[in-house]
């Protein structure tokens, strides 16, 4: 319906490669704070993967559910 009423947003759909680097780059990020907290007591581990590391991890899971259309 959206389509039909403004066709010129379809040029707005298809592949971004720039979502690539943006994945590759929190990946990277998650990895290396594990590495760097790999001494660290509970009481920094847990608030650091309840807050960074699961916000890193939602946004690579809204990466695989972001809708990308091909018509």
């Amino acid at each position: 319906m959206i389509l039909k009423k403004y066709p010129e947003i379809k040029k707005l759909m298809g592949y971004d490669p720039m979502v690539a680097v943006y994945v590759s780059v929190e990946v990277i990020a998650n990895v290396a704070i594990s590495w760097l907290l790999r001494d660290a007591s509970w009481a920094v581990i847990i608030p650091m993967a309840w807050v960074v590391s699961a916000t890193i991890n939602h946004s690579l899971g809204c990466v695989f559910h972001f809708p990308v259309f091909e018509y």
